[in-house]
C-alpha cells in the first residue's frame, strides 16, 4: 500500500536546516520538504524554488499572537496537531 509523502516544514534555515535535515528530509520518499521559516528569503528561493517561503514561524503555524520565542516551541509541541521533530541547543549567557 502506498501512502502520500508527509508534508513537512522546517523552522529557520541555517547551518543544521541546510547540511542535516533538509538532506534528510529529501532522501526518504516519504516526506517532502513544502515550507520554510526563515528571514532570509533569498536563499530559500535560490536553493529551493519550489518550496513556499514564510517570513516566521508564527506565519507558517498560522499564529496571529506575538509569541516568545520559548512560547512558540510550546505551541509547536503541545498545541499544533501532526508529529514534530525538535532540535533544543543550550547555551550559557555567561558566567
Amino acid at each position: 500500500m502506498t501512502f502520500p509523502a508527509i508534508k513537512t516544514a522546517i523552522i529557520g534555515y541555517g547551518f543544521s536546516a541546510t547540511t542535516f535535515h533538509i538532506p534528510f528530509i529529501n532522501t526518504l520518499p516519504e516526506f517532502e520538504l513544502t515550507a520554510v521559516s526563515t528571514r532570509n528569503r533569498e536563499a530559500v528561493n535560490h536553493d529551493r524554488p519550489n518550496v513556499q517561503h514564510y517570513e516566521s514561524a508564527q506565519d507558517l503555524l498560522n499564529v496571529s499572537a506575538q509569541l516568545s520565542s520559548e512560547a512558540l516551541l510550546g505551541l509547536i509541541y503541545w498545541e499544533v496537531p501532526g508529529h514534530k521533530i525538535g532540535e533544543i541547543i543550550l547555551w550559557s549567557t555567561g558566567w
